[in-house]
């Protein structure tokens, strides 16, 4: 299998295939958290959610702890397969990751054509949670991260066998949250569609100010949920996803 291949790219899209779409899933999770999304999805849309390491099918590699690091190794495996216009999911953390990899994008004259951003504030806004990421204890950090996140989806935890898998997993992606740092942001030039839950501790005001990052456009979107509402809406979180790229 190539390095492709285990991240989840696909060399040879479908013929129907016009846009491909990569999705960064949320801290702790893989592949498994866009289950469903493929249903409300077109043919013409190469839907890619990344596999990364740490989670699932790659469980026994370690990890990344830094945002600039995974986003060097995925980058040029994607510009490889530079096949198809390219769109950009992340939610929560995974925002982090998609934010990153369209400014890098950009720099090598390859930008996105669209970023979706879920669930995150912007990085020049101060993090008003607590650290976690160096509790070491596993019982502690997990009672703090349920604190923090309201609740944590049944994916993360439904597993007792793969419980210390999965801490390492969250450890490791919360470092990359906690420890992001956009010190010379690469201004944007695709349209960016900003998305938080009803239900979750961020404020629309907040989300509005990814308008900073780009000159192609910005729009906050609401839908019905918590922290987690990718998983409790994916029909209308699509929707949204599909009416913005419809209109490109």
């Amino acid at each position: 299998m190539s390095l492709s291949e285990r991240w989840g790219i696909r060399k040879q899209p479908a013929a129907t295939c016009r846009l491909r779409l990569v999705c960064f899933p949320f801290s702790g999770t893989g592949v498994s958290a866009f289950h469903g999304w493929r249903s409300h999805l077109p043919d013409w849309i190469d839907f890619c959610p990344l596999a990364l390491p740490g989670r699932e099918v790659r469980y026994r590699e370690p990890p990344f702890t830094d945002v600039a690091t995974l986003v060097e190794e995925v980058c040029p495996l994607l510009l490889e397969s530079r096949d198809l216009p390219l769109a950009l999911y992340g939610h929560s953390v995974g925002a982090l990751l998609a934010f990153e990899l369209a400014q890098r994008m950009t720099r090598q004259a390859a930008p996105p054509v669209h970023l979706f951003l879920a669930a995150c504030r912007p990085p020049h806004l101060p993090n008003v949670m607590p650290p976690l990421h160096g509790i070491e204890d596993d019982e502690e950090f997990l009672a703090n991260l349920q604190v923090q996140y309201r609740r944590l989806p049944d994916v993360v935890l439904r597993d007792a066998t793969l419980l210390a898998s999965l801490v390492r997993t969250l450890r490791a992606d919360l470092t990359m949250f906690e420890t992001y740092r956009c010190t010379e942001p690469q201004m944007l030039d695709c349209p960016l569609t900003v998305m938080g839950g009803t239900q979750d501790w961020f404020a629309i005001e907040e989300l509005a100010q990814w308008d900073r990052y780009t000159t192609g456009g910005s729009k906050v979107e609401m839908l019905p949920g918590d922290h987690f509402f990718m998983q409790t809406c994916p029909e209308q979180l699509t929707a949204q996803i599909l009416a913005d790229l419809q209109v490109r």
